[in-house]
């Protein structure tokens, strides 16, 4: 998955026990919690991309911690983080869910349609699910209409979110236009179109939030 995918689930997945347990939490921290593992990029070829820290071996003590120490409020950013390798990257990767113990991949779906039928499919069937998640997420946003803007939250956690995710983009800038201009594939560029189109749709709704009160933040202008 990519960066508006992971956010996606990590928000699908804490709110059940988010609203059981009236949790208080954070929505830009838990969007930049969920797409953590992915600041491995900024690290190439030092750290090879879902290895260290797509696994559970790395995380594991992190979370045990943040549990220990925010106790149920730390719950959903723990959800988040191991979301990313432990269903995301099942899905669409093949990271090392036990690296520093053994090498073994998991997930290889997304290796076996690249093997049976190219690079490029692969990379359509990558922003296929990542684009499937976002109109999941737009539908749940109208239909229910409690999404918070960001900017509701502390503009401390909105910058945190900003800085890991333009990490994460700035890690991954070279080898995806290095990658496109090489292919130079209309099944390529029809794959980064759905990419760019579905993390332009999520960002809007999350900027934008889609309770009353959300919306009235952003758009209220006082009368002169």
């Amino acid at each position: 998955m990519l960066i508006a995918g992971h956010m996606v689930l990590a928000y699908f997945l804490t709110q059940p026990f988010v609203k059981k347990w009236h949790i208080q939490y954070s929505l830009p921290l838990l969007l930049a919690a969920a797409v953590l593992p992915d600041l491995d990029f900024i690290f190439y070829p030092i750290v090879t991309h879902h290895t260290l820290t797509h696994s559970i071996t790395f995380w594991s003590l992190i979370c045990v911690g943040l549990i220990l120490i925010r106790r149920l409020e730390g719950l959903p950013y723990v959800v988040a983080i191991m979301s990313h390798f432990l269903i995301g990257d099942l899905i669409t990767g093949n990271p090392t869910l036990l690296y520093g113990f053994s090498d073994q991949t998991f997930g290889n779906f997304r290796s076996a349609i690249i093997s049976q039928f190219g690079q490029d499919i692969g990379m359509l069937y990558w922003s296929a699910v990542d684009a499937i998640m976002v109109c999941l997420f737009g539908l749940y946003a109208v239909w229910k209409k409690n999404i918070p803007s960001i900017f509701s939250f502390s503009l401390r956690h909105v910058l945190v979110l900003g800085i890991v995710v333009l990490t994460i983009f700035v890690g991954t800038l070279k080898s995806q236009i290095l990658y496109v201009t090489q292919s130079q594939n209309e099944i390529t560029y029809a794959a980064y179109a759905m990419i760019i189109l579905s993390q332009i749709v999520f960002a809007v709704i999350i900027i934008r939030g889609t309770k009353r009160n959300s919306l009235k933040v952003l758009t209220h202008r006082p009368v002169p």
